[in-house]
């Protein structure tokens, strides 16, 4: 009776699965959030269920979206997301370390994007392309002008070729972000079931590994050497470079700030009225930078 019991519950669990991962993907199409929760699901059944059942439940899943909007979307979701999962369980089985895992995810993440946009003809040429950069246009100025902004056409080419300058940048924070809440959804989900992966801990104790500053210094020396070297100018990739460090430190300055907020504030509802307000004030996002690399430095919150 035991067995068939644990049967069925697996069973329960695979069909409840299902459902979860096609609504999210559907309602991911209107709230691209929602993504965010989808990898995590399959990578905690992954753990307890076997990966090679769990990838034919997401299979089921994408093809499911590809019948019920077009299969190009399930074919996008399944291009995605069907690798972070592989090289996430594959990861979390072999008991690589925290910050290995993040970085190696997030980068098969990153390759995933720009192998499915290429492969669905989205290359710089076409993004580039005077028919996009006018439809940018319209819809940008449609936008500003119900809220009672008048802005050019020239800012908003110059705009729009800033977007895709930095795009690079944008898509690896991306990634980042992704591999890092996967990884914490994943474990925590796991934790509550009885089950333990090595995993990252709570985000107020974030933090860079070691040696960030020398990889940060020899980034930008060898790119400002090869630049002086070739005829290539390196300024767009320096500028997705900065990008990235600077979210970066950014993330570690919030995490500071939620630490002494937990620790000298005991109310839940005013560390929410107090988040609140100090991300409403403008520039709030450069203070908490600095905050991180001089937590980087000296090491406010003594983490070992």
């Amino acid at each position: 009776m035991l067995g068939v019991n644990i049967i069925n519950k697996s069973k329960d669990n695979i069909f409840v699965l299902i459902i979860k991962s096609v609504l999210i993907s559907l309602g991911g199409i209107v709230f691209p959030l929602l993504y965010l929760f989808l990898p995590s699901m399959f990578v905690a059944d992954s753990i307890t269920n076997g990966i090679v059942k769990i990838i034919g439940v997401f299979t089921l899943c994408c093809a499911t979206v590809g019948l019920v909007v077009s299969p190009a979307m399930g074919a996008i979701i399944f291009s995605v997301f069907g690798p972070l999962i592989l090289i996430f369980h594959y990861m979390i089985s072999k008991k690589s370390s925290v910050n290995l895992t993040i970085v190696t995810c997030a980068a098969v993440f990153f390759i995933s994007v720009i192998a499915s946009l290429y492969s669905f003809g989205i290359t710089p040429e076409i993004l580039n392309s005077a028919e996009n950069m006018k439809v940018f246009i319209e819809v940008q100025k449609n936008i500003l002008e119900s809220g009672g902004i008048d802005i050019s056409n020239s800012q908003l080419i110059i705009i729009y070729n800033r977007m895709l300058q930095l795009l690079p940048g944008s898509l690896l924070i991306m990634s980042l972000v992704i591999s890092y809440m996967t990884y914490v959804i994943a474990g925590r989900t796991l934790i509550k079931r009885g089950d333990y992966i090595l995993q990252p801990s709570s985000f107020i104790f974030f933090r860079i590994p070691k040696g960030i500053f020398e990889a940060i210094l020899i980034a930008f020396i060898l790119l400002y050497a090869a630049q002086l070297l070739t005829d290539y100018k390196f300024n767009v990739l320096i500028d997705n470079v900065y990008m990235v460090f600077e979210a970066l430190f950014m993330f570690v300055g919030v995490a500071v700030f939620l630490f002494f907020l937990n620790k000298f504030i005991k109310g839940k509802v005013l560390r929410f009225v107090i988040l609140f307000f100090v991300f409403m004030v403008p520039g709030t996002g450069t203070v908490f930078t600095f905050t991180g690399i001089l937590d980087c430095l000296f090491n406010f919150r003594k983490l070992q």
